[in-house]
């Protein structure tokens, strides 16, 4: 045996063992040798030997995937000789492979990569060649067998070029041949349409179906119509078929050949014979090929046919094809399960209400009651669609949430019919309650409930009048997936009940009644808030019911945090629309006293539970300060959070000095602080000082950034009192000194904190100057740290800082004091801001640091333009300009002169000149295979 024989021997044993052996040691061995083999010269000749007839069937997969791969990646180490003489071996051995279907796609893909490499330089002619190949196959048996094989290797050719996804290079070589090919596919699938073999009209469907979408061309697919149309019939050609003529739809000028679609969705409205006998066969993908190829004719035919407004026969093919797909639904099977159709046929029953709301007036209103009666029994359909199986035959979890996401679909169709069919959508509807009630099924109930509540999401109820359907649903009760379902309903039919309040009350017992079963409590929640929220006019006279109502949920530290959360925007929605003031207090602390119960529970134990548990009672509380905020509240009146707010003081401090290290803990408290300030506004300011003193203190223990996110809130809330912005001067000036102090070891270590800190800055500094302006030191250490911020590495950092900039470089046109203190900064601003443009930052900071510059421009032209040619055109200048040439950079300066009050133009120079320094302008290299 020879060394070249012994060589393929071992790699034969090699990939035996990879493929074969339990022993996970000896197949990392094994692909570690063969790794090491696959890139050395000689693995061309072993890949070819691994392939050959007689290897085993592993060696041989493996040899055609080796080969494949160093065609595509390894095509440059073979000389020109070696690379035209490939392709014929390649193409016999290929011919002898029919048989063995695996070795033959193998072997097929190896051929098309090498086709996509050496045609046509090393491979004049591979058309000619492969069908002369394949062409010279054949049996007594079956003497179409070289025409079956050439199909099968053109599926595969077409498949594999549209996943490479060649370059223009590639496809404008292969253009020619790609042609050839597929005028031999359609010749052949003509033929093969006239067959008897079943197997071999769907291969050559299937073909054709990739090359129509590959070369798309109507005049010569169009041919293919025709013979394809009773194919729609047959449930064994049914998939392919329409397949293909999905293809041809999408086609460019498909949508202008109306009459040719007009026949192929009459063709469809006549398949429902073959998807009764799918389904009998247990064969749903037929269903579902006929349901995507029917929303394709919804897109491309029936919508714009509607829109345009139809003649005679095309109204009566819409409504044949109407009735097709409601046939088409109505056929048994659950979604999530059997049934993969219904779900594909939602695009179209979408497609239609659209074509239908966008039609001009007339047309609109003709479509309306033309297509109404199919549209309505579609929604009748999908209740039944949309019920669970029976309890004997539950869903396991995986068909469960397909069904969630059917169910989803559903209501979004139904909830956009909705708004198109009104009254008739919901009386439908109620009937199908009705009717479902009577069956005593909680499922079909149940499923009637969930598209009730879709349809009610965009109803205008001033027109509509649904008590009867709140009436029936306040009845039915005994399974929690039922009681979800009418739960939602309420949730979507809130702004219902405060135009007809007949059963709000009733309602509001039927919602609080389940906020304490675990099953149900966050969808009773958010019912709950959304029926106070649209109702809070009206539910005065229920004040203390809800609260009642509230009260366990609240104080329960336990209890689902989403849940409470929901419970306390309900209880606010309700206080704040009660007119007597003092009433209004008296009721909010009853809200106070099981929220203050429940944190201090929390913070006195020293679990981890407990820490959790504090965070959701902060949460909570943070609910209650931002919804309760009662509108038109006289300027003097008592706010309603006051007794809130002097409970949490003392609390929220103790929590602040106990966990500063804590940034979850920290971050709840300051949201709370945050929360009071916004929402009680001035009335805040008497105990302003003693809050900002706690975060503060707090900060300077534990550098948490959420506490300078805090402090900025709370001096934003003295935008209009100047007196009070003075006083909180030497506050906003103890905390930059603390940043300061900070940045002077950590400044790039800690970039939240950094960025914390100049957004606070640049937020104060636009509401609040005179926070910010009061000490000129301080001004000037403020800018040579935002100087530091654009020169930092981090983006974040540069763009809060450029952020920091501009407000300070704008003060300088309203006080001396401020353009004296930053005079002496303004070089190394611009040297920093011009080295970031110019390459010491990704192009995306661009945009920042040349809006710090442009307001600079505009405010201190001279300085800028002088400044700025300092830079751009001084030989010394720090700036790596070499790619920028003298000229350029003239033009640049001349423009960003000119440019000094139109942003977009300025920006767009500095953009070009960023592009220029790092040499990236104007290079529009192809890069080809």
């Amino acid at each position: 045996m020879s060394g070249q024989e012994d060589f393929v021997s071992a790699a034969e044993a090699a990939v035996n063992v990879l493929y074969n052996s339990h022993d996970p040691q000896a197949r990392q061995e094994a692909q570690a040798w063969l790794s090491e083999q696959n890139n050395s010269p000689e693995a061309w000749q072993y890949a070819w030997e691994l392939m050959q007839p007689g290897r085993m069937a592993e060696a041989r997969h493996y040899g055609a995937n080796l080969l494949t791969q160093k065609i595509n990646r390894r095509w440059d180490e073979l000389d020109s000789d070696t690379k035209a003489s490939m392709s014929q071996p390649l193409l016999e051995l290929l011919s002898s492979e029919v048989a063995d279907i695996v070795v033959f796609n193998k072997l097929s893909q190896a051929l098309c990569i090498l086709m996509f490499k050496a045609a046509p330089d090393h491979w004049p002619n591979p058309a000619e060649d492969i069908v002369t190949a394949f062409q010279s196959i054949s049996t007594e048996e079956n003497p179409n067998l070289g025409a079956l094989v050439l199909v099968r290797f053109a599926k595969i050719l077409g498949e594999e070029y549209d996943r490479c996804n060649k370059s223009l290079a590639v496809k404008a070589r292969l253009q020619n041949t790609l042609i050839e090919l597929k005028s031999m596919v359609i010749r052949y699938t003509l033929e093969f349409l006239q067959a008897e073999d079943t197997a071999m009209l769907v291969l050559s469907l299937e073909t054709a179906t990739v090359w129509v979408a590959l070369l798309p061309d109507w005049d010569e697919t169009v041919q293919l119509f025709d013979p394809v149309l009773p194919l729609l019939q047959n449930p064994e050609t049914a998939v392919a078929a329409s397949d293909l003529a999905v293809a041809m739809l999408y086609l460019p000028t498909a949508s202008k050949m109306t009459n040719t679609l007009q026949q192929l969705a009459d063709a469809v409205s006549t398949s429902g014979e073959a998807a009764r006998n799918a389904v009998e066969q247990g064969e749903f993908e037929v269903c579902k090929a006929l349901a995507s190829l029917g929303s394709a004719i919804g897109q491309i035919f029936i919508k714009p046919t509607i829109m345009r407004g139809p003649t005679a026969a095309q109204n009566q093919s819409i409504l044949a094809f109407l009735e097709f797909m409601v046939e088409l639904i109505s056929l048994p099977g659950t979604p999530g399960r059997e049934d993969v159709y219904t779900v594909s046929t939602l695009p179209f029953w979408n497609d239609l209400v659209d074509s239908i709301a966008d039609s001009e007036l007339p047309i609109l209103e003709a479509a309306k009651e033309e297509y109404g009666d199919a549209l309505l029994r579609f929604v009748r359909v999908l209740c039944i669609k949309v019920q669970y199986p029976p309890d004997d035959d539950p869903l396991d979890s995986d068909e469960m949430e397909e069904m969630r996401v059917f169910r989803s679909q559903c209501g979004e169709v139904v909830s956009y019919l909705s708004t198109l069919y009104k009254e008739p959508c919901l009386v439908a509807l109620y009937d199908c309650l009705t009717e479902a009630e009577a069956t005593g099924s909680w499922q079909m109930v149940e499923g009637v409930v969930q598209m009730l509540g879709d349809a009610g999401t965009c109803l205008n109820y001033e027109q509509i009048q649904a008590q009867p359907i709140v009436e029936a649903v306040l009845k039915l009760n005994g399974q929690p997936l039922l009681e979800m379902a009418c739960l939602s309903l309420f949730n979507e039919y809130s702004e219902f009940l405060a135009t007809d309040s007949t059963s709000l009350f009733d309602v509001l017992t039927y919602i609080v009644e389940r906020l304490s079963n675990p099953e149900l409590c966050n969808v009773a929640a958010a019912a709950f808030a959304e029926v106070c929220h649209s109702c809070d006019a009206l539910l005065a006279p229920e004040i203390t019911n809800i609260l009642q109502a509230a009260d366990p949920v609240l104080a329960d530290v336990s209890f689902p945090l989403k849940a409470r959360r929901l419970t306390a925007k309900a209880v606010c929605s309700a206080l704040i629309a009660i007119k007597n003031r003092d009433e209004m207090t008296q009721y909010a602390t009853q809200l106070y006293v099981p929220l203050v119960a429940g944190f201090d529970e929390c913070v006195q134990s020293q679990t981890e539970f407990a820490r959790d548990m504090a965070l959701a009672q902060l949460e909570l509380l943070r609910v209650v300060t931002q919804y309760l905020d009662p509108l038109k509240l006289p300027k003097d009146a008592p706010h309603p959070l006051f007794p809130l707010v002097n409970e949490l003081l003392p609390r929220l401090q103790s929590m602040l000095a106990t966990n500063f290290s804590d940034y979850e803990i920290i971050e709840q408290v300051c949201l709370c602080f945050s929360g009071i300030a916004r929402t009680i506004e001035h009335r805040f300011h008497p105990i302003a000082s003693e809050v900002l003193r706690m975060v503060l203190d707090c900060f300077q223990m534990g550098a948490c950034p959420h506490c300078l996110t805090c402090l900025g809130d709370i001096f934003r809330e003295f935008h209009s009192d100047l007196d009070a912005q003075a006083q909180l001067h030497p506050l906003y000036a103890e905390t930059c000194s603390s940043c300061f102090q900070l940045f002077e070891t950590t400044f790039r270590e800690n970039n939240e904190v950094t960025c914390a800190f100049f957004d606070m800055t640049q937020k104060v500094a636009r509401t609040c100057p005179d926070i910010v302006f009061g000490n000129m030191d301080l001004v000037s250490n403020l800018f040579q740290w935002a100087l530091a911020g654009i020169e930092c590495p981090e983006p974040n950092v540069v763009k809060t800082a450029c952020l920091v900039l501009t407000p300070m470089l704008g003060r300088c046109t309203r006080r001396e004091d401020v353009a004296e203190t930053i005079a002496p900064h303004l070089e190394r601003f611009m040297t920093s801001a011009y080295q970031g443009i110019c390459g010491g930052h990704v192009p995306s900071l661009v945009d920042y640091i040349a809006h710090v510059l442009f307001h600079f421009n505009r405010d201190f032209r001279e300085q800028f333009k002088a400044m700025s040619s300092a830079l751009l055109l001084n030989e010394e200048s720090p700036l790596d300009l070499s790619n920028v040439p003298l000229i350029d950079r003239q033009v640049v300066l001349e423009r960003l002169g000119r440019d000094a009050m139109r942003k977009s133009s300025f920006r767009s120079r500095l953009v070009e000149l960023s592009k220029q320094a790092r040499g990236l302008a104007k290079q529009n290299a192809i890069v080809l295979d």
